[in-house]
């Protein structure tokens, strides 16, 4: 535990939600239909969560955060929703309420689900789904993708049952009184259930003003650090070793053959995909590199995760850092980019608020991808980098009710020129 330095034993009884079966026929059945399809969901995008500490930097507001105890098992089942029953081992059968224990004699009997249950494919859409829908009872408006919230001065993102507000003190705690009414939330020690943000979803955040200037940086530090330890397991003949750069060769030239997953493989590329939304930015394109070879490994693409683990440790310390200088006014700003390489290029993009010095930057959603289709030149990959940033980055900008236009930066003539005229000869666009 982060404050006693004693382990902490955590358990949960989850149901096999891949075994759900028709109780008439024993056909295996699905979730995906009916009644269920009306429950839309959305989980805050992690852009979304760096807006909230951003809007928090900007403002010299407190970000707090807190997590519903329990969550699924707060919500009923829905009623519109035919009943699903569990069948429950018979070893189990003595840690039951007595009410529910069977009675002698009976072998297989069904239990009904009256709340929802982790481990069942719904139970996060349903909790999800009726939060979003109690928030905007109490006035929050949905912004961007469904889970940012508006509401007065404040801003509120939710992933699941973490919960994030900035804002004056008085709309923080009207909230927080509202949501215990709803919800019970998890205590830490000493019976404290809001807390001011210093970690959300693993990434490390540390908020500090000066008369300066105010900084944000996210740390994860720890993470690079496993993301080590893991690979000297998973590889138990090698040993880390230190790299200046993530990533040395393009590995654009694929074996004629997919070759099997291994499963080591997608673990530590499944870490390095997760570092690079979180707090690390300069490890997309090794991150997409190699996601992109998982069915076509070769020798080359050891040698490259093997370089990629290397530099993540050795800079284990480094951090993602928001700087706002008093003063200087922000602008919403995306820059794209793309290489021009056979057989598809590689887009990129950063979203950002910056000032016109470049001394306050604020990073909030960056990207680096392999294109879908291939590009029969530089501008035409250029001319697809900068879609694909602008169809990341507008749901954000949107919800960001900014006074700005937002600034689209390409380095290409040819682009530039479709832009300003909406329609290009040569790339063959109208």
């Amino acid at each position: 535990h982060a404050e006693s330095n004693k382990p902490v034993h955590k358990g949960r009884g989850v149901v096999l939600g891949d075994k759900i079966k028709n109780i008439k026929t024993n056909a295996f059945a699905s979730c995906e239909s009916g009644a269920w399809n009306d429950m839309t969901t959305a989980l805050a995008a992690l852009e979304e969560g760096r807006y909230v500490d951003a809007f928090a930097l900007i403002n010299k507001y407190i970000v707090e955060q807190g997590d519903v105890e329990a969550a699924y098992l707060q919500e009923e089942w829905p009623a519109e929703v035919a009943p699903h029953f569990l069948i429950i081992p018979a070893d189990l059968w003595e840690y039951l309420p007595e009410h529910l224990r069977p009675p002698e004699g009976m072998t297989r009997p069904v239990f009904r689900m009256k709340r929802m249950i982790y481990g069942h494919p719904k139970s996060g859409h349903v909790f999800v789904h009726r939060m979003a829908e109690w928030l905007r009872s109490k006035g929050w408006i949905s912004v961007g993708k469904g889970a940012l919230f508006l509401r007065g001065l404040s801003r509120l993102c939710m992933y699941v049952d973490d919960l994030k507000i900035a804002g004056p003190k008085s709309e923080r705690e009207s909230f927080w009184a509202e949501v215990r009414e709803r919800y019970p939330l998890r205590k830490e020690d000493g019976g404290i259930d809001v807390q001011e943000a210093s970690e959300f979803l693993g990434t490390k955040q540390t908020m500090t003003h000066s008369e300066e200037e105010s900084v944000l940086e996210y740390s994860m530090r720890d993470y690079c650090l496993e993301v080590g330890k893991q690979f000297e397991k998973l590889y138990p003949d090698r040993k880390v070793r230190p790299s200046s750069v993530p990533l040395a060769n393009s590995l654009r030239t694929k074996p004629a053959e997919s070759t099997p997953p291994d499963r080591r493989v997608q673990i530590l590329v499944g870490m390095l995909i997760w570092l690079a939304r979180t707090a690390r930015p300069e490890l997309s394109l090794a991150a997409s590199t190699l996601g992109s070879r998982v069915a076509s490994w070769s020798e080359e693409c050891e040698v490259e995760l093997e370089r990629t683990v290397g530099f993540v440790v050795g800079t284990a310390a480094w951090t993602l850092r928001m700087v706002v200088r008093h003063g200087e006014k922000l602008r919403p700003v995306l820059y794209t980019d793309a290489d021009w390489h056979s057989v598809r290029s590689q887009s990129g993009s950063f979203f950002c608020l910056e000032s016109e010095s470049g001394n306050s930057l604020i990073p909030l959603l960056w990207s680096s991808k392999r294109q879908g289709v291939v590009a029969t030149s530089a501008a035409a990959a250029e001319t697809i980098a900068a879609f694909q940033g602008l169809s990341l980055s507008l749901p954000l900008f949107d919800a960001m009710y900014s006074d700005s236009a937002l600034v689209v930066k390409i380095d290409n003539s040819q682009v530039l020129s479709l832009v300003k005229n909406g329609v290009s000869d040569k790339l063959y666009f109208t």
